[in-house]
């Protein structure tokens, strides 16, 4: 990450990555004052989300508010998008909040509190569709402050470690278990473009990792959550090929076993699965669909090469051909990303 957010709280510098994301999810070239608003919500723990929380503006109501005040691009973006000059503006602004507070780092109630020196903004224009002025977020974002510096220290739900606390807390977990940081079903916003059904269907693969005693979710527990979320889009393909949850879990265990021993936590994606993953985000994208559905993870799942679902799918007897007709025949008849 850029030198001038190194002193950026973790959670401020998750904003800031977050607004990429979203630039680029919404196919804009720059980075706005629009994104940065959306990413605060979706960061979720630190002060500015519980602030924008308690005035109501939540991130689905933020998202419609963005469409609706700024559209959707044109042209996919292949890497993250730049700062464009009113964002700029607001980072300036939020290291001056935080100079006049006295505080050594950036966080992110300065982030929301810079997006408020910019009148005319395109986030000023989402909130005020959603009945919040600047002048009302400046006052809770003064309270939530106070209460949170009152009780402040790790434990305190909104507190912000300084980024050097920050990095030796990291490095200490890295040294401890030997593992580097993987992104996992569980986590904050990691998935925040996808429909409840399509979460439903990570979620569900989560349990079937675990009931396997693996210690990843592989492309294989995806296609058993795809087949489990009966109200999704690709189950309803994989109904009309005739191929159901007992016949996958039936040949999966003939390809792999069982794990020797439980496993606990939350578990991240193998490089397949998270392959997958891309690949749906990708293909919502290019069908300017706004989340990403069951029917994205489907096509991710047989766009993304030979896997071991593609497999179990092969000898279950349908082609990747005919699953692939199945599927775009039913999104000729879905009309907002999902069924």
């Amino acid at each position: 990450m850029d030198k001038r957010f190194d002193c950026f709280t973790e959670r401020a510098r998750k904003i800031v990555s977050l607004a990429q994301d979203e630039a680029r999810f919404y196919r804009h070239e720059m980075v706005g004052t629009e994104h940065l608003l959306l990413a605060i919500s979706l960061e979720g723990e630190g002060v500015a989300a519980r602030v924008l929380s308690r005035l109501g503006a939540t991130s689905e109501k933020l998202r419609t508010a963005l469409v609706e005040v700024v559209g959707i691009g044109n042209t996919y973006l292949p890497e993250l998008p730049t700062f464009n000059e009113q964002a700029l503006l607001v980072f300036t602004a939020a290291m001056q909040e935080a100079q006049k507070m006295k505080q050594p780092y950036v966080g992110t109630e300065h982030i929301l509190l810079g997006l408020t020196t910019l009148t005319q903004s395109q986030s000023e224009k989402m909130l005020h569709r959603l009945g919040i002025t600047f002048g009302v977020l400046k006052m809770r974002a003064a309270s939530i402050r106070i209460l949170s510096s009152a009780t402040a220290g790790p434990n305190n739900p909104l507190h912000e470690m300084s980024p050097s606390a920050e990095a030796a807390r990291q490095a200490t977990v890295t040294r401890a278990t030997g593992e580097q940081r993987t992104v996992k079903v569980g986590e904050q916003g990691a998935f925040s473009h996808f429909t409840d059904r399509a979460r439903n269907v990570l979620n569900y693969a989560h349990e079937e990792a675990m009931y396997m005693q693996h210690s990843y979710i592989g492309t294989e527990h995806l296609l058993l959550g795809l087949l489990r979320e009966h109200e999704g889009a690709a189950a309803y393909i994989f109904q009309r090929l005739r191929i159901n949850t007992y016949m996958v879990r039936n040949a999966l265990n003939q390809v792999i076993s069982r794990g020797e021993k439980p496993v606990q936590g939350q578990l991240g994606f193998n490089p397949r699965a998270q392959r997958v993953i891309e690949r749906a985000i990708i293909e919502a994208q290019g069908m300017n669909h706004r989340s990403v559905g069951t029917e994205h993870l489907l096509l991710g799942l047989m766009n993304s090469g030979e896997n071991i679902a593609t497999k179990l799918i092969v000898k279950l007897g349908a082609t990747e051909q005919q699953l692939r007709a199945e599927t775009l025949q039913v999104l000729g008849i879905l009309k907002s990303g999902e069924f």
